[in-house]
């Protein structure tokens, strides 16, 4: 990961810490860092984990040596997740949550457990209008009855 990769992801955690601070009054919720578990919000006895995955909403690929090419010629595609097997069964064993960031607004959350995801290699990328569409609409009250154990 760049310097300008890690810099952006950096801020878009930022952007999920302050939204759990925000909606789950009486927690504590503590941001980790990118390596690893990225939230672990605790109430009384009870702990849940939250990795954050973000991405772009639109990414240019191709033709880049050309940029004085209008924008209709240019390869566009969505952005995507990338998720990475270990990570994802470490989130399982810990019953964990995936909150998903394209640009700078949380758009869904998951239980680890609820994506359906198949991994024939190491890593996966979906594409975040793929992912968007397995989440909940009411993915935050979901996670507040997991977080509260109501």
């Amino acid at each position: 990961m760049s310097k300008q990769q890690k810099k952006t992801s950096e801020k878009r955690h930022k952007i999920v810490q302050r939204f759990l601070e925000k909606y789950m009054t009486g927690c504590l919720v503590k941001y980790n860092g990118v390596e690893g578990v990225d939230h672990t919000i605790k109430f009384q006895d009870r702990k849940t984990v939250c990795e954050t995955k973000t991405c772009d909403k639109i990414v240019k690929r191709g033709l880049r040596r050309v940029p004085y090419r209008p924008v209709i010629y240019q390869n566009l595609s969505l952005g995507v997740f990338k998720f990475r097997k270990i990570q994802h069964e470490k989130l399982l064993e810990q019953d964990g949550w995936y909150l998903f960031v394209v640009k700078t607004q949380i758009v869904g959350g998951l239980k680890a457990s609820e994506l359906n995801i198949k991994f024939t290699a190491d890593s996966k990328h979906i594409s975040w209008l793929n992912i968007v569409s397995q989440c909940y609409p009411d993915w935050l009250r979901r996670l507040k009855c997991d977080v509260y154990g109501v």
